[in-house]
């Protein structure tokens, strides 16, 4: 029986593995109460800078439109929300990241334009 907050050993085979970071952007992460809001970022801090330390790759994936929100279809309620709201638009510092997990320069960041980044994929 594992004891409660117990740590078990996860392995993770660096060459076919990537730490994803999703939507953690200004406008998402504020809207947390604050006592969870600095929970899941103390613990996303850690968890990149552990990704870091062993060399495994980090790919950011962001809910981001372009100016005009073109990629907004009239179908899709939520992303027409948010272009009626003009929020998430780039450019917009509501839609960046979190400064407290920023990506470094080499690290990719994926702009989403659905709610799934897996969409279709």
């Amino acid at each position: 029986m594992k004891k409660e907050g117990a740590v078990t050993e996860i392995k993770i085979n660096r060459l076919t593995s990537a730490l994803l970071v999703m939507d953690c952007q200004v406008n998402i992460i504020n809207k947390l109460p604050p006592e969870e809001k600095a929970n899941v970022l103390g613990n996303l801090v850690k968890v990149i800078r552990a990704a870091r330390k062993c060399a495994i790759p980090i790919i950011y994936v962001i809910a981001q439109f372009r100016k005009g929100y073109p990629e907004v279809s009239p179908r899709n309620i939520f992303f027409s929300a948010l272009k009626k709201n003009r929020v998430m638009m780039e450019g917009n510092p509501e839609a960046e990241i979190c400064i407290e997990i920023r990506p470094q320069p080499e690290e990719v960041i994926l702009a989403k334009k659905r709610l799934s980044a897996f969409y279709r994929k």
